[in-house]
């Protein structure tokens, strides 16, 4: 009894400071008003506990605010002495001083998380079904994340004798990892994998060892659905990681504690360990991010392979030398030998050494991959330019594109004749390009476009690949193309096999400039549909050469609201005599309308030193001058083939068209044909 009595009142000594409960009391304070004022306007997009990106970062930032108010006293020397000249074990006051921290942000979390629940359970009837489960389930998680950093900054606090120290451990420990994998395993991904698109388990590290993407994915800021937020729980593979940071902090820093000298307080480290071990992570770093940042700067890896190795090698081992000694010289000052801890060093230099080395020799590996047969279960293909307008195009080649090709990837994924289609012609592409030569995907000379390639295994994983494809390569696309596998994914409706499904759709008809809604009965959306079908059957890609569609069918569902686009091109011969027999006009286009006005912007690129080229804008309204655009123009949406069908993009032009029906000015934007 006298111990817990001890304990209390060491605890209440802990809050004589008041700094962690106006700290944790004031940010929860106005976290709630806030909130609740969003709440007010709106329910739908707006959490309070599970899926609030506002306050995973307030619990992280109180996690090391709190810890720093908490065990400050460990970096004081006097506050030291005069706590330990107490009658009172030195566990008492460092645990004490833990537990009320931890108090006052979880009472504090919990009030303000109930007050919330309750008032948005009175204004939202959907809510109110699952307020006591998200109201839990909010606080164990937000009190998760805030003791992994609270355990984080504990950790740099008790292994450190100085202020300035403690706070740079503790940012190494929350954006080591994130440093490491994006600004240096990156580098040497990208300069040596010729056909790197992304690795998954890459991906994953890049959560689970960074803490800061570790608490938002713990906290489902990921999600936007209302349902899946209010019936959210924890995946178990991050529930699992975020376990591991509290769990190893914690454990060290209890460690650390006991063996911590109170004449420690006042050396840059107070436990050797951590010394060296922050050492040899930055010296490690650092040589190896020298080693990228040169092949980054210098390209030699596309020179010669064994030149890279070791010109990397070297200026790694140089870096992490002088790194060592930098570190040595600062932590001990000039009155130390900064040679000193000779087999940390070598250990430094070695790992460097093998580090960049690895990357290299694992390069080749990783090109010449291809799964076996019993291994592949389904496979999925993204060759950009291909069924893809060209501002798509522009911005799939680009590197802020990629969330095109894994969409693109979910979309063309195959499993029967595609996929076999799809092996072959893949295996014809590494067999004429030397992918282990470190070919850049758009930087050789006989490049056309590229295609990514995702292997889905039998066991769940995933392998993903960049190929350099050229025009010869593109071309003999087309066995895959014309599989009805591939059309059924690029062609939706031919997929369909119920017709009575569109029974209650609605069916609009569009050229491009306007719109008209088909008034058929079930039976004639059928005979459509089968029609469409029959002609996408007999479509070869060798067809779409030079075609431009001659408009398009929006099918709008009358349950999800989704809408589906029918292409029609001028050879789908049964699809367009069935349209012409019910009053659509298919070969129509902007002569066919009252053009106003015409405006284009030509885009001229410069080659000129010194100069960028620019645009050049024309207003044509004159009938004698828009009658020598009307012709050549293409509404931008049917461009949708930029390397089968290209059209002249240094041209876009904006076509005024007065609509008699509805009596109105419309703007079509549009490209031109080539001459």
């Amino acid at each position: 009894m006298m111990s817990v009595k001890y304990f209390n009142n060491w605890i209440k000594e802990a809050g004589r400071g008041h700094i962690t409960a106006i700290v944790s009391w004031i940010s929860f304070a106005v976290y709630g008003s806030l909130t609740i004022s969003r709440l007010s306007l709106d329910t739908e997009y707006t959490y309070f506990g599970i899926g609030s990106m506002e306050l995973s970062r307030i619990c992280a930032c109180l996690g090391i605010v709190i810890a720093f108010s908490e065990f400050f006293y460990l970096l004081q020397q006097k506050k030291q002495d005069f706590y330990y000249s107490l009658p009172v074990k030195k566990s008492t006051i460092f645990w004490s001083r833990y537990f009320h921290g931890m108090l006052h942000f979880v009472i504090s979390l919990s009030i303000v998380m109930i007050i919330c629940s309750i008032y948005q359970s009175t204004i939202d009837e959907e809510f109110r079904l699952h307020a006591v489960g998200y109201s839990i389930k909010s606080i164990l998680i937000f009190t998760a994340i805030f003791l992994m950093f609270y355990h984080i900054a504990a950790v740099s606090i008790v292994v450190c004798g100085k202020l300035y120290s403690a706070v740079l451990v503790t940012g190494i420990l929350i954006f080591y990892f994130q440093l490491f994998i994006n600004g240096i395993c990156q580098a040497f991904i990208k300069s040596y994998f010729a056909t790197y698109y992304k690795i998954p388990v890459i991906e994953k590290l890049n959560i689970v060892l960074v803490p800061l993407s570790l608490s938002g994915k713990f906290s489902g800021t990921d999600l936007f659905e209302k349902e899946k937020i209010l019936t959210y729980l924890p995946n178990t593979f991050y529930g699992a990681a975020v376990f591991l940071w509290l769990a190893v902090p914690f454990l060290i820093f209890a460690w650390a504690n006991r063996t911590r000298k109170t004449e420690a307080t006042g050396k840059v480290f107070a436990v050797p360990g951590a010394e060296r071990s922050i050492e040899f992570l930055i010296s490690f770093s650092a040589a190896l991010w020298a080693g990228g940042f040169l092949l980054e700067v210098t390209h030699i890896n596309e020179k010669s392979r064994l030149l890279c190795g070791i010109i990397v090698a070297a200026v790694g081992a140089i870096t992490a030398v002088g790194v060592h000694c930098l570190f040595e010289w600062i932590v001990e000052n000039t009155k130390r030998k900064i040679f000193r801890r000779k087999p940390q060093l070598i250990t430094e230099i070695v790992s460097a050494v093998i580090g960049g080395v690895l990357f290299l020799g694992y390069a080749p590996v990783y090109d010449n991959f291809f799964p076996a047969k019993e291994t592949l279960k389904t496979i999925g293909v993204s060759v950009n330019g291909l069924d893809m307008g060209h501002s798509e195009f522009i911005q799939n080649t680009n590197e802020d594109g990629k969330f095109i090709t894994d969409r693109r990837l979910k979309q063309y994924t195959f499993s029967s004749e595609g996929m076999e289609a799809a092996k072959d012609w893949i295996q014809d592409l590494k067999k004429s390009e030397d992918v282990g030569n470190y070919i850049v995907k758009t930087g050789s000379q006989d490049s056309y476009t590229f295609a990514t390639v995702c292997y889905h295994m039998e066991g769940g994983k995933e392998r993903y690949r960049t190929y350099s494809v050229s025009r010869r390569a593109f071309d003999a696309f087309s066995n895959v193309y014309n599989t009805a596998e591939y059309k059924s994914r690029a062609y939706p409706v031919s997929a369909i096999e119920d017709v009575n499904d569109l029974n209650n759709n609605g069916f609009t008809w569009s050229d491009g400039i306007s719109q008209k809604a088909l008034k058929l009965s079930d039976s004639e959306k059928a005979t459509l549909i089968t029609k469409y079908k029959e002609d996408i059957e007999e479509l070869r890609m060798e067809d779409l050469k030079g075609q431009l569609p001659s408009g398009e069918i929006e099918i709008e569902s009358q349950i999800s609201g989704r809408t589906t686009r029918m292409i029609i091109y001028p050879f789908f011969g049964q699809t367009c005599t069935f349209l012409g027999q019910h009053g659509v006009k298919i070969d129509t286009g902007l002569s066919n309308y009252a053009v106003e006005s015409i405006m284009v912007h030509n885009v001229l690129h410069s080659t000129a030193p010194g100069t960028s080229g620019g645009t050049i804008v024309q207003i044509y309204d004159e009938k004698e001058d828009i009658e020598k655009w009307d012709n050549r123009l293409v509404p931008q949406k049917f461009d949708v083939q930029t390397l089968i069908s290209p059209l002249d993009y240094s041209i876009d032009a904006e076509a005024e068209v007065n609509e008699e029906t509805t009596n109105s000015i419309i703007k079509i934007d549009c490209h031109a044909k080539l001459n």
